[in-house]
């Protein structure tokens, strides 16, 4: 019985809402028109950026998720010109609403095509640093999430992060500190543990 209620107010939510997003649009149109650039732009973008991820993720989010973001999109934009041209006597409208989704689409596909690039990039510096992170011998630890270690069983927790160093503190030895030195986010140096 409660699964019965917790899902029949959880639907009657939705009806409401969808009830009440639409006299909030009739009243205000400007509301639909950031709903149809939103869902225009990120369903476009959205289709571009599957990469390094798993099949399943990029066929439901990307995809589906893209084809039904742009679907509501194209709905909005019909709905806008409907109700901005409620009397259907102005043909420059069709043209005005068919620029605008136009816009958006090229912003959108820009946009996707540029952060597409952006997390290859990102994707081949991970895996650059992956094996830098092994060939100097570096692994997670058995003991902690936050902690590596080193070829010799030394922990090295992350004390300080910047553009162009990591910095670690050696679990149980005061005053021992190891770096690894960066390069556009590229690990390209390992120090070893030293003395301060």
């Amino acid at each position: 019985m409660i699964d019965d209620l917790i899902r029949s107010a959880t639907y009657g939510f939705g009806g409401s809402f969808g009830r009440d997003a639409y006299q909030a649009t009739k009243k205000n149109p400007l509301i639909l028109i950031l709903i149809v650039i939103f869902c225009l732009v990120f369903g476009f973008r959205n289709l571009y950026l599957g990469i390094g991820r798993s099949s399943a993720y990029f066929f439901f989010v990307n995809v589906i998720g893209s084809l039904v973001l742009i679907s509501v999109g194209l709905f909005g934009l019909t709905f806008t010109a409907s109700i901005a041209n409620g009397d259907g006597q102005n043909p420059l409208l069709g043209i005005a609403v068919v620029g605008f989704g136009s816009v958006c689409v090229l912003i959108g596909n820009v946009w996707g095509i540029r952060s597409r690039s952006h997390r290859k990039a990102a994707i081949e510096i991970a895996a650059e640093n992956a094996r830098f992170l092994a060939y100097a011998g570096l692994r997670d630890s058995d003991f902690e999430s936050d902690l590596i270690a080193d070829r010799d069983g030394n922990l090295l927790k992350l004390k300080e992060q910047t553009a162009d160093r990591m910095v670690f503190t050696v679990a149980g030895k005061r005053g021992l500190r190891a770096a690894i030195r960066l390069v556009d986010g590229r690990m390209v140096e390992y120090t070893g543990i030293k003395r301060i």
